[in-house]
């Protein structure tokens, strides 16, 4: 049995399709599917039951219900930057997590988990994945912090199962995130303004170094972070297990966001640059980047990453002009 923990959401949802796709259906959502539309990813789907987090709990305490499972895919969290409840995340993002881990170290499974880049705070101290680094980053939200909790419990070996890896998501985008609506991507929220208002409007830059629409993140598309977390489940080792980062490998600007969305629903080019609001003008990050060398040495994983103007090309064109809501 494959567990997938929010199942419904974003990347959850992916990966239940992606097994789908490969006749694959002996599979558990843990989720809670909520009033947001976020079922709806999972329509199509095949699957054995949904479970709510607490309830998934009280199955796998059955003995031959734990034995069952395969791996546990743990991409469930609350993923709001802006959630300022620290306890919250930290129930049910790190504790939860915990408790995970340790259903997986007792019955002897892997746990594959989504950390988050959020982790590395404003990025002025690097973006290394090498578990010698973990102590010096300072995230700048409690989501972060929630996520580098759970990071820094699992690098303990006396906590961790056998097999496991966690990923430091960067800025992901593709089909599958609708139901977030004002956290989905940067790439989503530029293409509903082109779409609706046929411009689209970016943060001026107030950094010395950054143009206007130069500030530069690096996004990963949907289908690459699927393959990722999949690669990961069924080839983790006791030798390399850890916390991998999973971006694209290189920056793209929001300009080039912008060109490319443009460019994929055949749309004159507007942008308009307007003044960050002065709340957030502190935490901002300019360049994130991840680097992939132990994601290509330490865990193999050779595929190449697709290219930013591709990934939003197959986004604009199959889903969003389409109105297809994930990958299903």
């Amino acid at each position: 049995m494959k567990v997938i923990t929010g199942g419904a959401g974003f990347i959850g949802s992916g990966l239940v399709a992606t097994l789908n796709n490969q006749n694959i259906d002996d599979i558990i959502i843990v989720d809670w599917l909520g009033q947001e539309g976020k079922w709806q990813n999972l329509s199509g789907a095949s699957f054995e039951m949904v479970l709510e987090p607490e309830d998934f709990m009280n199955w796998a305490s059955d003995e031959a219900n734990a034995q069952s499972i395969e791996y546990i895919l743990h991409m469930g969290a609350c993923s709001d930057t802006t959630e300022a409840d620290a306890d919250y995340l930290n129930q049910n993002n790190t504790l939860f997590s915990i408790s995970l881990a340790q259903l997986a170290k007792h019955h002897d499974f892997p746990l594959i988990y989504a950390s988050s880049a959020a982790t590395y705070g404003n990025g002025d101290r690097g973006f290394s994945d090498d578990p010698s680094q973990t102590k010096k980053y300072q995230p700048l939200n409690a989501y972060g912090f929630s996520k580098h909790a759970f990071d820094q419990w699992m690098s303990k070996p006396k906590n961790s199962p056998k097999k496991w890896a966690g990923f430091k998501f960067f800025n992901v985008y593709g089909p599958g995130e609708t139901f977030k609506g004002p956290m989905t991507s940067m790439v989503s929220q530029c293409y509903q303004q082109a779409s609706t208002k046929k411009l689209i409007r970016l943060f001026k830059s107030h950094h010395p170094d950054f143009a206007d629409g130069e500030q530069r993140r690096d996004f990963i598309y949907i289908k690459d972070v699927v393959d990722s977390v999949l690669f990961a489940a069924n080839s983790v080792s006791e030798q390399n297990s850890g916390v991998y980062n999973l971006g694209s490998g290189e920056a793209s600007s929001f300009n080039q966001i912008a060109e490319s969305i443009f460019d994929a629903a055949k749309l004159e080019k507007k942008i308009e640059y307007f003044d960050m609001p002065e709340h957030i003008r502190d935490k901002y990050q300019y360049l994130t980047e991840a680097p992939l060398d132990r994601l290509r040495e330490n865990l193999g994983y050779k595929a190449e990453m697709t290219s930013l103007n591709d990934g939003i090309k197959d986004y604009v064109e199959n889903y969003l002009l389409k109105d297809k809501i994930s990958l299903f």
